[in-house]
């Protein structure tokens, strides 16, 4: 389990260290997003990363109340969860029956969601002219 915080939490480091071993590793640097098997995160912008390599994603929120009231300063999302690339879980509990599927079925993404992730990103050899003529013609 490979554990990445939030830069703004850089500072409490020296709490997490003491649950690294063998099996939990804090992540200081950037993450190998190809390498990963399954990515739980609650509303980071990580969640294109991974989608984008097509690896599959659980949302843990459990501070959705706190969130949504505009505590953090945001208060909304642009893409609200519910949409995005994975089941929403807001409990332990919830998340751990979640973690465990994804496992029993080798980490395999469920169908809604890459559809979605397939849907998502728009690619094209000529990146700059067809954003061009695809603003264009939306005039």
């Amino acid at each position: 389990l490979k554990v990445k915080l939030h830069p703004i939490f850089n500072i409490y480091l020296k709490i997490f260290s003491g649950l690294q071993n063998d099996k939990i590793i804090l992540e200081n640097g950037d993450i190998e997003v190809e390498k990963c098997a399954l990515a739980i995160t609650d509303y980071s912008s990580y969640v294109f990363d991974f989608a984008k390599e097509k690896i599959p994603v659980i949302y843990f929120f459990p501070d959705q109340e706190e969130f949504y009231s505009g505590m953090n300063g945001y208060y909304r999302l642009t893409l609200p969860l519910e949409e995005g690339f994975g089941p929403v879980t807001d409990s332990v509990e919830e998340l751990t029956k979640k973690i465990e599927e994804y496992i029993e079925e080798d980490c395999q993404e469920k169908e809604i969601y890459r559809k979605k992730m397939d849907g998502f990103f728009w690619m094209e050899s000529d990146v700059m002219e067809s954003l061009y003529w695809k603003l264009k013609s939306e005039e």
